[in-house]
C-alpha cells in the first residue's frame, strides 16, 4: 500500500462565528472538512486581528480517515485518526485566537 499525503488546516470563518476545519489530498481535493461553531461551545471573538490558519502536513497509508474536534479545557484539538489511532492534530487555543466564553 502506497503513502499519500494530506494537509489538516483550520482557519476562522470571515464571519467570525466559527472555526472551518478542512483535510485535503495532494491535488487540493478535500477528503474530510468539519465546522466548529463557537456558540456551540459558549465562546464569542474579541475580534481584533484575524487568527492565522494553522496546518499540519503528513502521509499515511490509511484506508480509512476522519476528522474529531476535542474540547480541552481552553481550547479545541483537531484529530485526523486513521486505521491505528491520531495520525495528526492541530490545537487551537482560545487565549491564541482570542475567543472568550460568552456570560
Amino acid at each position: 500500500m502506497s503513502f499519500e499525503a494530506y494537509t489538516l488546516s483550520a482557519r476562522e470563518a470571515e464571519s467570525e462565528e466559527g472555526i472551518s476545519v478542512d483535510l485535503t489530498d495532494e491535488d487540493g481535493t478535500i477528503e474530510r472538512s468539519t465546522w466548529i461553531d463557537y456558540d456551540d461551545h459558549g465562546l464569542t471573538t474579541e475580534g481584533g486581528e484575524r487568527p492565522t490558519e494553522r496546518t499540519a502536513r503528513f502521509e499515511t497509508d490509511a484506508t480509512r480517515l476522519d476528522l474529531q474536534v476535542v474540547r480541552d479545557g481552553g481550547a479545541f484539538e483537531v484529530q485526523v485518526r486513521g486505521d491505528s489511532g491520531v495520525l495528526e492534530r492541530i490545537r487551537v487555543s482560545d487565549e491564541e485566537w482570542n475567543l472568550t466564553l460568552v456570560e
